[in-house]
């Protein structure tokens, strides 16, 4: 009896499959780069930031000026943000944007 040798197949991807995931990651890494610049055109919620933190943030964007203002709160901490102009999640255009910023100057203190 003759014994026959089992051939493993050899798995051969074709070029279709290449260009197919080619493709998918060029898809993925343009809707990636659109989401990023579409989150940074977004109004975060500033709520609880550093004064700092807010300057630095709104500071890169040309458009948007900022305006502080001040107030005492016995529940946020002091020099960090009570509220904010603009509602989070709007999203800012091209046109100038001016943002009020109340910060917290603590409790007040009784004299």
């Amino acid at each position: 009896m003759k014994k026959i040798k089992k051939r493993k197949k050899r798995l051969r991807l074709q070029p279709r499959f290449f260009i197919i995931i080619f493709m998918g990651l060029i898809i993925g890494g343009i809707i990636y780069q659109a989401d990023i610049r579409n989150q940074s055109r977004v109004m975060p919620n500033l709520h609880g930031w550093l004064a700092s933190e807010v300057q630095e943030y709104l500071g890169e964007r040309p458009n948007v000026s900022v305006i502080f203002e001040y107030e005492h709160s016995d529940i946020v901490e002091p020099t960090r943000v009570i509220s904010q102009s603009l509602k989070p999640g709007r999203v800012i255009g091209d046109e100038a944007v001016v943002v009020s910023v109340t910060i917290s100057l603590g409790s007040e203190v009784a004299p």
